[in-house]
């Protein structure tokens, strides 16, 4: 939904006619934003950006193009007959390799320049950082004109330095462009800033670093888009101008407030600045010994944005760009906190028809399963996989269960240790590519596969739909990335059941952003219509996921692993050692598990475990999967 405010100033700055506009990283924080701005504004917006899942709700009724900036025909395409291009797309984590940063900031800056120069668009707005402007010292209203650090402090605003030279021998090479520097956006669907401290205050892992006095400046993500707006006309080319809210704050009065207003309990104890920079310098050594994915828990920036003072000088945006800033801090706080808090409970307007079905199981005692359950009773883990199917964004899966490919995969030591301790009744016509096309479909028809985790028993079926898009969750990822050996067992990964090409199909979901559901405090919209919403359980494995599907009639919850069986939810029965055993965190898996029970009491919702007896029964897998087994060649245990 976008402000009336701001609808006003993107008709007065670009005036009546519809202009086409590129939008680079418009599937990003800042850029789909900007995008659905000017798309409500009447213009004929393309984005252009790395994974259009992030903010499916913005990016509703724009064209998406989903193309690396590093691609010099595609993003030279893509500024074709363009009347406005404007550049936000770069990697802007605060972790990352020198050539990452190289690749995506600088080259694909490059790109974007030479496509723009090409194709002789009117004009180009880059959106850079005043990440270049830092280096561990406390400093006020640093002017845009002011010198860089000797030394950047990270290879991000090494890399955005880069690509403002890239802009300014543009802007030498005849191009009309102007550089607008963004500062620490926040705001509703931000995935970056108060979100991160948000979480960490939850995990009680957040620090104040060191007194709480340092000052900085902010900027709210509609503040900032005014100010592109208004850089589309005003200003020479040439011109760099840096946006903040212009009122400095100190930052850990600021927190603590939020805090409280979201009712959470967290200490906020101190670190001395000393102690905080060799702590996050230990991280990041350690992070790249162990070639970890992801980013560390703390980096030395990250550290030193949380401690030092740092306030900006609006001078030039001011007189290029007529700049003032209409949302104040207080009402972007309060706005931000309404997001973080809102939940919605009623049911979505658009519906998904939800068919189940089994690839097989594996049989293990019933007291593994369940506490309480008798011992000397052996029941049936199945390895479900569910098809969704949405009137316009066509047919997903949720898993692909098992598939005979998980014996090729368990032949080796020490991949065979999984298969000793997982005897898997499986077979050709149990697989979700055979299910399928017994239903009528074929699986090249399959768009997309959400995937709750990684475990061996939710992949198998992953290599029979090399076109299909993986939604995951980024963590779910990050947590299995590049392992193998005992490592991968440890965690029941198969490497080998992954495609070869699978990073380059994964659209990882790095923050759930949208309005919660009962004791979810936010969900993930897939298709940006409620239909089916993404809720965090993680704990049997790090960042698994379970899908809320609305239905014509009713709401289901794919439950994925988060508890075995229906009853466990149901009593919140205490975790079996054996699920505890297996668990990436028991701590999480637990509280995952008092979520679904609370939304059981409170909610006519269908919770639906993979793995459990009760599930299998409603749903009449046993049958069908006895009756595709028999005759079939099976395996049951270890290789011969």
């Amino acid at each position: 939904m976008v402000d009336d405010w701001l609808l006003r100033i993107a008709r007065k700055e670009l005036g009546a006619d519809r202009l086409k506009i590129l939008v680079t990283g418009g599937t990003g924080f800042v850029g789909s934003r900007l995008a659905a701005t000017l798309a409500a504004a009447g213009h004929n917006v393309t984005v252009c950006g790395r994974n259009r899942y992030r903010y499916p709700a913005l990016l509703s009724g724009l064209t998406c193009v989903e193309a690396d900036l590093t691609d010099q025909n595609a993003i030279a395409e893509l500024c074709r007959d363009c009347d406005l291009v404007y550049h936000a797309g770069a990697r802007s984590s605060p972790w990352g390799t020198q050539a990452e940063f190289h690749a995506a900031n600088v080259v694909g800056t490059q790109n974007v320049v030479d496509g723009c120069l090409k194709h002789c668009v009117p004009r180009l707005v880059h959106v850079s950082s005043t990440a270049i402007f830092f280096e561990y010292t406390d400093k006020l209203r640093i002017a845009d004109h002011d010198p860089l650090p000797a030394r950047f402090c990270c290879e991000y605003a090494e890399s955005k330095a880069a690509a403002e030279t890239v802009v300014q021998q543009g802007f030498a090479d005849g191009l009309n462009v102007i550089t607008i520097r963004a500062r620490a956006v926040f705001g509703p669907g931000d995935n970056a800033l108060l979100p991160r401290l948000i979480e960490a205050a939850r995990q009680n892992r957040l620090r104040q670093i060191g007194d709480g006095s340092n000052t900085i400046d902010m900027t709210y993500v509609d503040n900032l888009v005014s100010a592109l707006l208004q850089a589309a006309r005003r200003g020479p080319a040439g011109t760099v101008c840096t946006i903040t809210n212009d009122e400095p704050i100190q930052l850990w009065p600021l927190l603590t407030s939020v805090l409280q207003q979201l009712q959470i309990a967290s200490s906020l104890r101190r670190v001395p600045k000393s102690v905080a920079i060799a702590a996050a310098r230990f991280l990041e050594w350690q992070h790249r010994l162990l070639k970890r994915p992801g980013e560390p828990v703390m980096t030395q920036y990250a550290v030193g944005l949380l401690s030092r003072t740092q306030t900006f000088d609006l001078t030039a945006a001011r007189e290029s760009l007529n700049y003032q800033p209409v949302v104040s801090m207080q009402d972007a706080v309060r706005a931000t906190l309404k997001a973080i808090a809102m939940k919605d409970e009623t049911n979505a307007n658009q519906s998904v028809s939800l068919k189940m079905f089994s690839t097989g199981f594996t049989s293990h005692p019933a007291h593994l399963a369940e506490h309480g359950a008798a011992r000397g009773r052996v029941i049936r883990f199945h390895a479900m996989f569910a098809l969704l199917e949405h009137p316009t964004e066509g047919l997903t899966l949720f898993d692909t269960g098992y598939a005979p490919r998980f014996f090729e995969a368990t032949r080796q030591w020490p991949y065979r240790l999984y298969r000793w301790t997982t005897p898997v009744a499986t077979c050709d016509e149990l697989s979700v590519s055979a299910i399928l096309r017994r239903n009528g479909i074929e699986p090249g028809s399959i768009r997309r596969i959400i995937l709750s985790h990684f475990h061996a028993d939710h992949v198998c079926g992953l290599k029979d739909f090399p076109q299909a898009e993986v939604l995951t969750s980024a963590r779910a990822w990050h947590a299995v990335q590049g392992k193998r050996g005992f490592a991968a067992v440890k965690r029941a990964i198969l490497p080998d059941l992954f495609p070869a090409d699978l990073p380059q199909r994964l659209r990882l979901i790095e923050h759930f952003h949208d309005p919660g559901f009962g004791p979810f405090e936010s969900t993930h919209d897939v298709f940006g219509d409620g239909s089916v919403r993404m809720v965090n359980l993680t704990g049997h494995a790090f960042g698994q996921i379970g899908l809320l599907v609305q239905q014509a009639n009713h709401r289901s919850l794919l439950a994925a692993d988060a508890a075995w069986t229906s009853r466990a939810i149901r009593e919140n029965l205490p975790a079996t050692w054996g699920f505890r055993l297996v668990a990436a965190s028991a701590k999480e898996a637990r509280a995952s598990q008092q979520k679904l029970h609370e939304l059981f009491l409170r909610f006519p919702i269908e919770i639906i475990p993979t793995h459990c007896p009760e599930v299998a029964a409603r749903y009449g897998f046993d049958p069908e999967v006895d009756r595709l087994l028999q005759g079939s060649h099976v395996s049951t245990g270890p290789a011969e």
